[in-house]
Order: structure tokens, then C-alpha cells, then sequence
């Protein structure tokens, strides 16, 4: 529904919307009192300069604006009252869509609490009655959208003036999909933490499990810039696995600007048992800061994530040398079993160099994920070069879905050249969908040659469906 709208808009839409444009929604018992105002200066006949004054201080009391920079919260409608107005002022220049977008900025980011609250009710329902079909307001927004976005900038105002309003509101709707309310708690808890961290520590708390990963990345977003140690200290509370991702962002934030404080940071959340592993999310980072001092410390750490360590130091030489990181990596031995990104990035390397050589090389891992991707990797490569040589190496693989996966790009490999062969490989397929696919594949491209060469009744007449 918003698609995360709000972070690259929230900074830019609202001030713009807010502090450019001041007050957007005088309300009808004000009018007559700004047509006065702004008449007042031609009316030096029949209106005095106290007079011209008065208009002007009834239209700041009216709509909320003090003197001076700035604005205070509007209620553009009286209650009850929010349906109408939205419906209204949503359809002012709608047909533009960046018109529309300030427009709908506009609407949203000056009300007052009341507003906020009647408002998101009625968007809600109006979403609603939209998804149901009802044909007024599948007349009103004809695919543009505004109802949706309204509701998203409703709530991101109402979490500015009350987060705790805005989180009852969420917890009490229904009929949005989950990646759609993930990024509306994830909206709200970033202003909630930007206002009070330890509040938003506490609100965070008390949320069910399957909301805390989108409500803390929100926290986590505005937090982390604003105060590290704040940021720390409300992650730390939480030892979910699901939320190492925000770990690791923490440290690299950390680490961008005192790679020695990310150290730290880093060995509090090991020492508590929890992702290692952003040891080497944090040289990766320290790296693009000071690559020497970065390897120099990689180099003698020892500790908690050691391997992960190794594993980016290693990745580091293959892309200049991926013999020599091919040593470096067989060292670890079946700590390699995960090293996945690495194993590919040296086969790559290594079958581009020497195809004998990554073979072996291949061959002397210890079984795990680490060698199944660079043995794809190295036959990657062998396909370009020689698809019937690399078959060979294929044939003696066990079977299972890394021969199948491996076995689907030898056949599209060697189709045009060796169709009977292919169309062989293709029937060894376990999958049986992909097998079918490959079969036809093979069929549609030897017919394709020589339309008499290959009738499907008589190469595959077990084919289903014929």
C-alpha cells in the first residue's frame, strides 16, 4: 500500500509542505476573514489599519498560525465532517500527479490530533469501500492512489503529535496486508524514537513478535543518525533473531564514523550471544574508511566472528589473486561449508585463469554449501568454454537438484550443437517439471532444424498431454 513512500518523501514533502506553504486549510468561517485581509490595503476609505490588523490576527487564530516562522496544527474540518472535506480537497488538481502529491501533503501534514484521528478512521474505510468495489469510490480514485497515500500521511502525522494514537490506530484496523501495516508501524515508530526513544523502547515492548522487525527498523532509522549509544541501548533490549539485520546496520553506521566504538558495539552483541557475524560487516565498512588500518586489525583479531573476518579478507585477495586465495580458503577447512559468496567469487576467478586448476582445486574442498558453489561456479565457466567437456565433470556428480540445476544449463548449452545429447540430459532431469520443459525445449529446437528430423510421437511419445 505504501511501498516505504515515506522515507525518501518524509524529510523533503513535509517541510516543504509544512514550513514552505505554512497553513493550507483555512476553514469556510475564516474565509470571508482573509478576502478582508488581503482587501484591506484597497478599503483605506472604510477600513482602518486596526481594522486590517484584527482580520489578520482572526485568520491566525482561526487556522492555528502564530506570528513569525512556522505553523501550529489546523482543524480544517469540524467534526464529522473529515469524509466530505477529503473528498473535496483530494480532488484539486489530481489530474497532475506531483500536483496531486503536494496536494495530498498538504492536506495531511498540518492537522491537529482530533483531525488526524477522524481522518485515518474515514481513509480507512474509504480504502475499504474501494477494495470491495463500491463504484463511488472507484469513480473518486480511478486507480491514482490518494485515498492510500492520504492514510499513510495521516498516520505519519498523527504519530508526529501522538505516536501512541497513531500505534491504537494500527492495532485496531484490519484488512491490510502484512507488508502494508509493517511499513506503517515502521513509519510510526521512527517519529516515535526521533520524539522519545525510551518511550519507543517501551511502546516496542509491549508489540506482538510479528510486528517488532518492521516497528524497529523504523526506530532504528531516525535513531541510529540522531545518538548510537540510544540506538544500542534499545536494541540491546531485544535478542530476537530476526532483528540481526539491524544489528549489523548499527554497527556499519558505527563503524562509518569510530571504527574503534563499532568494535566495541560489536563485541557487546557477541558477548550477549548474538550475531557475531557483524565483525565483518564492520571491516567491510572500516575498509572504505581506512583500508590499512582495517586489515591490520583483521589480520590479529581473534574472537567471536573470526571467520566471517577471514572470509572478507579472503574475498579481498581473490579479486586480485584467486590462487593465492584459494590457499587461503582451503586453510579454513570445514569452516568453509558456508562461505558461499566466497567459494563462487574464487571458482570465478580461478576457472577463468586455469579451468584445470579450479577443478582441482574443486575437488579438494570438504563437502558443504561453500563447495557446491564453487563447483556452479567453475562449471559456469566450462559451459562457455566447452560444454561436452564440462558434461563429463556433470555425469559424475550425484544426483540430486545441484546436478539438476547445473544439468539445465548443459542442455540449453549444447541444444543447437548436440540436440539427441541434450534431449538425453534432459531426460535424466529428477524434477519432473523441468524435465518436461527441457524435453519440449530440446524437441521445439531440433523440429525448429529440420522439421522432419524429430516428430514428438516418435522422440518422446510418453510426453503428458499428447
Amino acid at each position: 500500500m505504501i511501498s516505504s513512500w515515506w522515507k525518501p518523501f518524509a524529510g523533503i514533502a513535509l517541510l516543504a509542505g509544512a514550513y514552505i506553504a505554512g497553513t493550507y486549510h483555512p476553514r469556510a468561517d475564516v474565509a470571508s476573514e482573509v478576502i478582508k485581509a488581503k482587501e484591506a490595503p484597497d478599503r483605506e476609505s472604510t477600513s482602518s489599519a486596526h481594522e486590517t490588523q484584527t482580520a489578520r490576527t482572526k485568520i491566525n487564530r482561526a487556522v492555528g498560525q502564530g506570528p513569525g516562522p512556522g505553523f501550529k496544527p489546523a482543524a480544517p474540518f469540524r467534526p464529522g465532517g473529515a469524509r466530505d472535506w477529503f473528498i473535496a480537497t483530494t480532488r484539486v488538481n489530481h489530474e497532475d500527479s506531483i500536483t496531486g502529491f503536494i496536494q495530498l501533503i498538504q492536506n495531511c501534514t498540518t492537522l491537529d490530533e482530533r483531525s488526524a484521528v477522524e481522518l485515518a478512521e474515514e481513509l480507512r474505510e474509504i480504502c475499504k469501500l474501494y477494495d470491495d468495489g463500491d463504484p463511488t469510490m472507484r469513480a473518486l480514485f480511478n486507480g491514482d492512489d490518494l485515498q492510500r497515500r492520504s492514510l499513510g500521511a495521516t498516520i505519519f502525522r498523527l504519530s508526529q503529535l501522538n505516536p501512541d494514537a497513531a500505534i491504537r490506530f494500527l492495532d485496531e484496523s484490519t484488512g491490510f496486508r502484512d507488508r502494508e501495516m509493517g511499513e506503517l508501524y515502521e513509519m510510526v515508530f521512527a517519529n516515535y524514537a526521533l520524539m522519545d526513544p525510551g518511550l519507543a523502547r517501551d511502546a516496542l515492548a509491549r508489540m506482538d513478535e510479528g510486528k517488532l522487525p518492521e516497528a524497529i527498523e523504523g526506530a532504528m532509522a531516525t535513531l541510529t543518525g540522531k545518538d548510537s549509544d540510544a540506538a544500542f541501548e534499545l536494541l540491546s533490549r531485544f535478542d530476537q533473531p530476526s532483528l540481526d539485520n539491524e544489528r549489523r546496520k548499527l554497527v556499519e553506521r558505527i563503524a562509518a564514523q569510530d571504527p574503534q566504538k563499532a568494535i566495541e558495539t560489536a563485541g557487546k552483541f557477541a558477548s550477549a550471544g548474538r550475531n557475531p557475524d557483524v565483525f565483518a560487516s564492520l571491516l567491510s565498512t572500516w575498509m572504505k574508511k581506512d583500508e590499512a588500518a582495517a586489515i591490520a586489525w583483521a589480520e590479529t583479531y581473534r574472537g567471536p566472528g573470526e571467520i566471517a573476518v577471514k572470509d572478507v579478507l579472503i574475498r579481498r585477495t581473490a579479486a586480485a589473486d584467486p590462487k593465492a586465495a584459494a590457499v587461503a580458503f582451503t586453510e579454513l577447512g570445514i569452516q568453509t561449508a558456508d562461505l558461499v559468496n566466497t567459494g563462487h567469487v574464487i571458482a570465478d576467478g580461478l576457472a577463468k585463469l586455469d579451468l584445470s586448476a579450479a577443478g582441482e582445486w574443486v575437488k579438494s574442498l570438504p563437502p558443504g554449501n561453500g563447495r557446491d558453489a564453487a563447483e556452479h561456479a567453475m562449471l559456469d565457466i566450462w559451459l562457455e568454454k566447452d560444454p561436452m567437456e564440462a558434461s563429463k565433470w556433470i555425469r559424475e556428480m550425484p544426483a540430486g537438484d545441484s546436478r539438476d540445476a547445473i544439468s539445465v544449463s548443459l542442455v540449453r548449452a549444447i541444444t543447437r550443437q548436440n540436440p539427441k545429447e541434450a534431449l538425453e540430459w534432459a531426460t535424466s532431469l529428477n524434477n519432473p517439471e523441468t524435465r518436461e520443459t527441457l524435453q519440449r525445449e530440446v524437441i521445439e529446437s531440433m523440429n525448429q532444424q529440420d522439421s522432419g528430423a524429430a516428430g514428438e510421437e516418435n522422440v518422446l511419445p510418453a510426453l503428458p498431454g499428447r
